[in-house]
């Protein structure tokens, strides 16, 4: 396929779009590598990113600069998976803590009826029993899905320790701009067959078509 290369840290320009926003990423580990500093306590307080983490935090009345920090973090979440502590942070359907993928993806049929949406994992898991409640009776074959669902919750091992975040990127879990940087701009290639699609001398429907 044909590309144009786009560097970050070497000889090429870089997007400043992606650039910027896999900067303001970076205020994500931050931020929970911070427990007791001042300007954590102050974000806490003003946004509620604890209520039950940042990436559920509403934009409504927060600054520009942290309306920005939101945006990358939303574009962002898809590398990071959560590590189980006390599970009070993350929430059990919404978060990616187990697979691939969060349980509201790969059980969805189940999220679609369930009740407690947006519940942490220490409001619905109590080490014995998974305290969900549905909209209507299930079907079979979702009987089989929350079979499996109980054996996921039976794997949780709560501790005393505050849940963590990791980055899936990196062999050490560590957040770096320069790795969200890669990803979202696959690797540094873009297709460039796109661009020149649009300048084909074609109707504008061949070219919605293509």
């Amino acid at each position: 396929m044909i590309a144009q290369k786009k560097e970050f840290g070497g000889l090429g320009i870089p997007d400043l779009r992606t650039l910027n926003l896999s900067l303001l990423a970076a205020w994500i580990q931050r931020y929970h590598l911070n427990n007791n500093v001042l300007w954590k306590q102050i974000v806490e307080l003003k946004y509620k990113t604890e209520q039950p983490n940042l990436f559920c935090c509403p934009d409504l009345g927060a600054s520009f600069f942290w309306k920005g920090v939101l945006l990358a973090a939303n574009d962002a979440r898809f590398g990071f998976q959560w590590k189980v502590g006390n599970g009070r942070r993350i929430r059990f359907w919404e978060d990616h803590w187990f697979g691939t993928s969060s349980l509201a993806i790969q059980f969805w049929h189940l999220y679609a009826i369930v009740n407690e949406k947006g519940a942490t994992i220490s409001q619905v898991w109590d080490g014995v029993n998974l305290k969900l409640t549905f909209r209507r009776s299930v079907s079979q074959n979702l009987m089989l899905q929350w079979e499996d669902l109980c054996s996921i919750a039976s794997s949780i091992n709560l501790s005393d320790e505050i849940d963590n975040i990791i980055w899936m990127y990196d062999s050490r879990g560590i957040f770096s701009v320069q790795t969200l940087y890669s990803v979202l701009s696959f690797r540094g290639m873009v297709p460039v067959h796109i661009p020149a699609m649009w300048k084909l001398g074609v109707p504008p429907r061949i070219h919605i078509f293509l």
